[in-house]
């Protein structure tokens, strides 16, 4: 994930495509878009990746909402 770290969501997006039925990469595919800005793409996926089992998915989704509570 070092296209992630180093802040190219578009390039890992793009990586992540062909593992779209992974937990891991549904919760990777949700951050790139929290990332981005995109919420509700990415709550899409988080929500997908939590109800697959994957243990970071709900503190991702916890982290939009407090995000969507102080945007202005």
């Amino acid at each position: 994930m070092k296209h992630m770290t180093a802040g190219d969501y578009e390039t890992a997006l793009k990586g992540l495509e062909t593992q779209r039925d992974n937990p891991a990469a549904q919760n990777y595919i949700g951050v790139c878009f929290m990332m981005k800005g995109d919420y509700d793409q990415a709550e899409t996926f988080l929500r997908k990746a939590e109800k697959n089992g994957d243990q970071y998915a709900p503190i991702n989704l916890e982290h939009i909402r407090q995000a969507k509570r102080i945007e202005f």
